[in-house]
């Protein structure tokens, strides 16, 4: 029986030889030794013979452990009977993802989009259009890649002056660095790259409110991985008003005066029998930038008060004050 089917093998291969009849022409190109090299973010695109080429391998690199996004499209030219798998396996083989068997036996097309966490490797993603031949077709891929880096949080203010802010948030282990960014102009611009974690923007502008936002990343193979952005909107301090001395009338009243400021929304006026304000009689919030006195009523004649008067910026909802004026002084009438 051996030398029946040995005889029957070298026939078939005279045969081959003598037609001229490549038989690999019949071997499904379907190996991962044949992979072609795919870089993150790049659309690859292919066609998938006729003559039984009937799978296309893309090999690729994960870093570090992290989100693979898979982008695929698959158009077959026999529309009667299509059929197309999209896979990834290790490099021993092993399929340990799939975005299954997809048949659009009127259109021949599809177009699919799966995401999966990958730990750090080699790995390899094919595409399979079949299963005989004249099922060829064209298809695109793209391979994109997001290495899982923690946002910052706590991200706020540690110091408040009029034209400089210190900003800090969490330090996130395992990091590289973080980029800090600023609104301008319509756009948010770097401040810096830094390994700290805190910065003082400086060159600002009392009373004003900026945009801020922060994210972390990691350096792998000398590109970088970028956390979400977390933001922050705070206004520097307003500019401390310039109190005018007080004046009193004969209804025992005590009129607090003051400079306008700009860039601010409003004021705070404070009553005091003591210069060093520990013990306060009143305060009182006056709305609008441009309100530059405040009456105060029912003081004790023959008495004497202290005034002081503080600017507020409110930013969603907070206020933020300036630094108190000088404190001025005044007998009551």
């Amino acid at each position: 029986m051996k030398k029946i089917l040995s005889l029957l093998l070298s026939l078939v291969m005279l045969l081959s030889i003598t037609a001229g009849i490549d038989m690999t022409a019949y071997a499904e190109y379907d190996t991962i030794g044949t992979a072609k090299k795919a870089e993150f973010g790049i659309t690859y695109s292919g066609v998938i013979d006729d003559d039984w080429n009937k799978a296309d391998f893309y090999e690729f690199y994960v870093p570090e452990a992290g989100n693979v996004t898979f982008t695929a499209t698959l158009k077959n030219d026999n529309y009667s009977s299509y059929h197309g798998d999209f896979n990834i396996y290790d490099p021993s083989g092993t399929e340990i993802g799939s975005f299954g068997d997809y048949k659009k036996e009127a259109l021949g097309y599809v177009s699919v989009t799966k995401s999966m966490y990958m730990s750090k490797g080699t790995y390899y993603f094919r595409v399979y259009s079949g299963p005989y031949s004249n099922y060829g077709g064209e298809y695109t891929v793209k391979i994109d890649y997001k290495c899982n880096v923690a946002s910052p949080s706590s991200f706020k203010v540690a110091t408040r002056n009029t034209t400089s802010l210190k900003l800090k948030w969490n330090k996130i282990a395992g990091v590289s660095g973080y980029q800090l960014q600023r609104l301008s102009s319509g756009s948010y611009k770097t401040i810096t790259n830094t390994t700290s974690t805190s910065r003082t923007v400086k060159s600002l502008k009392a009373g004003l409110s900026y945009k801020f936002r922060v994210r972390a990343y990691k350096k792998i193979d000398g590109k970088k991985y970028y956390s979400s952005w977390t933001y922050l909107t705070t206004p520097t301090k307003p500019s401390k008003p310039t109190i005018k001395t007080p004046s009193t009338n004969k209804k025992h009243q005590i009129i607090a005066k003051w400079k306008k400021v700009s860039s601010c929304s409003g004021y705070q006026v404070q009553y005091s029998k003591k210069s060093n304000f520990k013990s306060v009689i009143a305060t009182k919030t006056v709305s609008g930038k441009s309100k530059t006195s405040y009456t105060g009523k029912n003081f004790t004649k023959g008495k004497k008060y202290y005034v002081r008067v503080r600017s507020y910026k409110t930013v969603n909802g907070k206020k933020y004050y300036s630094a108190w004026s000088s404190v001025k002084s005044i007998k009551c009438k």
